[in-house]
């Protein structure tokens, strides 16, 4: 079962069969050294409804016999104890004494993220909310982690000794996790940490076997590209370059794990975790269903008009990474939860780090221009809507099938009369999902009073796009009058 994507990239003795069922995962196990689960912001809280997905992927990480659990920070959604304490709770629930269902040991490789170590996201809060869940506002401000020793506190939850930088070894695998901490010299804001560089030269690496770091902050530079937001100053990127060996996760982005610029390798390997709470998608790129806020590469506003469309779906979604290391090389399954299906082809990242199938220039190189079926068409009719603000708008909405081959990461969306063109980005609206339950047809709004002349003399056309830029055929419909 190999891609022509991974045998083009890894070579044969590396290709890994993707989208591997619960059945075929359990079965892959011949040579198999280690396995350990990956999630990141989770964000627990006091309010009913986030409280459902995180014991939900830890029983799912037990079922496929998991070594450990890492999180990428952000556990505390708004870094009030009692919400670490009900991650402590939910894991010792799932696993008592840190033993699996079947009796095996597995180890916690969770660490705090910016939320869990805020002075003030708690007040994004609702007063209602603050005084229903937390007892108000004074009270919230008063059990802060942050302000009340951290350490102590994750001494209490998780019955394990703290330090702002932890080595675990997991069946002879070294794993660094570097706490989110804030307000050291140098460390103002949160965007390095000072005691990775002492801990690293402490410890003797094993050359020939890959090591693992996990931090919350973005590898600067490294995945999703280099405008990605939540980058930290660079200097864990310096460290980590000096291992060839580190395969490195990070969260904060809530960038969906179907992102082939997910993942990056350089001087070491770096990975951006999905967050299991809600996925947000390119928030660099101006997406009219999207979550970000039209921000350009230089991190300015490139769009005020508001977007005429919701958000993509993300209810229910679960993204996490389940990781196979073997002698050879390291499986990383990106999969989905609730639907206990992949998102993705699996990366196959080969051990010898002189192979580098992953840079983001030869991912790009790689990829195919995704195609719709050659019987595919798009439509288009004005409606009476509303704008993501609630304004009632006058639309044209143009619709279109999602299904490409490959897989599309987006679709562009342009209305062009003569020489005038109105573009919009667009995701499908289960974008986050397996490709089986991504069926919805793809939609996308325009305001009518920005579109470049009336509806019937335009032309519309959409095309599917991978996400380094690729775009396939374009199918397009006409107004009777263009």
């Amino acid at each position: 079962m190999t891609t022509r994507r991974e045998f083009i990239g890894c070579g044969a003795a590396f290709a890994a069969a993707p989208f591997i069922p619960n059945a075929a995962m359990a079965a892959a196990k011949d040579g198999l050294r280690l396995r350990f689960g990956v999630m990141a912001d989770i964000h627990i809280n006091e309010i009913p409804w986030s409280q459902k997905k995180w014991p939900a992927a830890l029983k799912w990480f037990d079922k496929q016999g998991a070594d450990a659990i890492m999180v990428c920070g952000d556990m505390a959604d708004y870094g009030v104890e009692a919400e670490l304490q009900r991650v402590a709770n939910d894991w010792f629930k799932v696993f008592p004494n840190n033993r699996r269902s079947d009796g095996q040991p597995i180890v916690n490789l969770l660490h705090y993220g910016d939320h869990d170590m805020s002075h003030d996201i708690y007040k994004r809060l609702r007063k209602s909310e603050m005084d229903k869940f937390y007892g108000g506002e004074k009270a919230m401000s008063e059990h802060l982690i942050w302000n009340r020793d951290p350490g102590a506190i994750w001494e209490r939850c998780f019955h394990e000794k703290w330090a702002p930088v932890q080595i675990k070894n997991v069946k002879g695998y070294d794993f660094v996790l570097s706490h989110f901490t804030i307000g050291e010299p140098n460390n103002k804001w949160g965007n390095n940490t000072p005691e990775l560089a002492p801990t690293l030269a402490a410890h003797k690496f094993d050359p020939k076997k890959p090591f693992f770091h996990s931090q919350h902050r973005i590898y600067r530079d490294t995945a999703c590209g280099k405008y990605a937001w939540g980058q930290e100053d660079g200097s864990t990127g310096k460290l980590l370059s000096q291992y060839p060996n580190c395969i490195a996760f990070c969260g904060h982005g809530h960038f969906m794990g179907q992102q082939e610029n997910s993942i990056w390798q350089g001087a070491f390997t770096a990975l951006e975790v999905p967050s299991l709470s809600y996925l947000a998608g390119d928030t660099t790129r101006e997406h009219e269903n999207g979550y970000g806020s039209f921000l350009g590469k230089d991190k300015k506003q490139v769009r005020t008009s508001p977007p005429q469309m919701g958000h993509f779906f993300y209810g229910g979604v679960s993204q996490v990474y389940l990781v196979d290391v073997y002698d050879d090389r390291v499986v990383v399954h990106r999969h989905e939860v609730s639907t206990d299906l992949p998102v993705a082809d699996d990366w196959v990242i080969p051990i010898d780090s002189s192979k580098r199938p992953y840079t983001h220039e030869a991912i790009a190189e790689r990829a195919q221009a995704p195609q719709f079926a050659a019987d595919a068409k798009a439509a288009w009719k004005v409606i009476k809507g509303k704008d993501r603000k609630g304004t009632p708008t006058e639309q044209l909405e143009v619709t279109f099938p999602v299904a490409t081959s490959p897989r599309a990461y987006d679709f562009e969306v342009a209305v062009v009369a003569g020489e005038k063109r109105l573009k919009r980005n667009v995701y499908s609206h289960k974008c986050c999902v397996a490709l089986a339950k991504d069926t919805d047809p793809g939609r996308c709004l325009f305001a009518v009073s920005e579109l470049p002349a009336s509806p019937d003399q335009c032309k519309i056309a959409v095309r599917p796009r991978e996400i380094f830029g690729k775009s396939g055929k374009a199918i397009v419909a006409m107004g009777p009058k263009a």
